[in-house]
């Protein structure tokens, strides 16, 4: 009789051992299955949410490309095939607008809609600056000419060059001299500043001289100089590898990425923004141009530099966020224009407003795994 009931208890056990190792074993099968539908679904997911955000980013550039698609949806195709549905709600038929693009696989029901807003953003956060900014020391010789801005420091203050460091005018033969004198080719005898005088429109060693001028000119630092391209600001369709493609019909926002030769580049009512970066800026013809030229160092080597040796007029601005400024030789004049200003600050046409992205607009509110 024990013998049986030894047997019987032990029976009882094994089935107990058994039933739970079923249960366990169940139950991990049951978790495997459960995870491998949840590494599924984030597969699904990503592989949505990617193809949703490249539909968004393609949107976003074809409504800067083309505004007239306010108000508007359609499908997009992107490269590997995949069908992508995108809209833009505008605000009374023009930019703010909010661009959306949905992407729904399928196959795996996976269903990703993301939204970002576009507006337009003046380009110069200063407003008109002097013809002549340099962020350190300004070597001036031969016949410098410079027409000032007449409200370069203050209303009805004329600021001719601003620098964060000393302007050396003692080997020039150098003038300096309002606007309106400028214009009617009087500089040489009605005289702000010249070699042995130093009036009040030269703002050197400014105390208040930005540290980054990038930043204080564009309202981008100089470490994130990139985002102007990343934001739209600049086309990618205007970075170019030098300045022999600008011409007296050329206008816009351009980023030079290497030396750049000025010499008729612009006109008064369609001038130019260009931004020379870690190259030569150098003005040594004769043919005038029009617009803002900015020396843009980005790197330690202290490559990018502007010298002059021509006679040519910049109707705009010169300016540079490093020191190696060179008026050489030549009879080279820069100077103040108001209808350069006026077209690059009002700018009805948005050449000189572009179309960016609106910070924090970004959102994913729909998401089906």
């Amino acid at each position: 009789m024990e013998s049986g009931q030894k047997g019987f208890a032990t029976l009882t056990v094994t089935l107990l051992i058994t039933v739970i190792l079923a249960m366990v074993t169940l139950y991990a099968a049951k978790v495997m299955v459960v995870e491998k539908r949840i590494a599924a679904n984030e597969t699904a997911y990503s592989a949505a949410f990617a193809l949703a955000e490249s539909g968004l980013d393609a949107a976003g550039k074809a409504f800067i490309d083309d505004d007239s698609l306010c108000d508007t949806s359609r499908d997009f195709t992107l490269v590997g095939g995949e069908s992508i549905a995108v809209s833009w709600s505008c605000i009374g038929g023009a930019a703010p607008v909010t661009v959306e693009a949905t992407y729904r696989d399928s196959s795996t029901g996976a269903k990703v809609t993301l939204a970002e807003a576009y507006t337009y953003a003046f380009l110069l956060d200063m407003g008109a600056p002097p013809p002549l900014s340099a962020a350190g020391f300004v070597d001036v010789q031969g016949s410098f000419r410079v027409g000032a801005n007449p409200n370069g420091g203050g209303n009805g203050v004329p600021v001719s060059i601003w620098s964060g460091d000393d302007i050396d005018m003692t080997n020039a033969n150098g003038k300096t001299c309002a606007v309106q004198e400028f214009s009617r080719d009087r500089c040489a005898s009605d005289t702000y500043s010249e070699r042995g005088v130093e009036g009040e429109d030269l703002a050197q060693s400014d105390p208040n001289f930005p540290d980054d001028l990038l930043a204080f000119t564009f309202g981008v630092p100089i470490e994130q100089w990139e985002t102007l391209l990343t934001t739209g600001r600049i086309p990618a369709s205007n970075v170019l590898p030098d300045c022999t493609s600008l011409d007296a019909n050329s206008t816009g926002i351009f980023l030079i990425e290497g030396d750049c030769n000025v010499n008729g580049i612009g006109a008064a009512d369609t001038p130019v923004v260009a931004l020379i970066r870690d190259g030569s800026l150098k003005v040594n013809g004769n043919d005038d141009s029009y617009g803002i030229f900015f020396s843009l160092e980005t790197d330690e080597a202290g490559t990018a530099e502007i010298t002059t040796s021509g006679n040519a007029t910049i109707y705009g601005a010169v300016m540079a966020n490093h020191n190696n400024v060179k008026i050489t030789a030549g009879a080279f004049g820069v100077t103040w224009h108001p209808d350069v200003f006026d077209r690059l600050l009002s700018d009805n046409n948005t050449i000189f407003k572009p179309l960016v992205k609106v910070a924090g607009s970004w959102r994913d509110f729909e998401v089906t795994p």
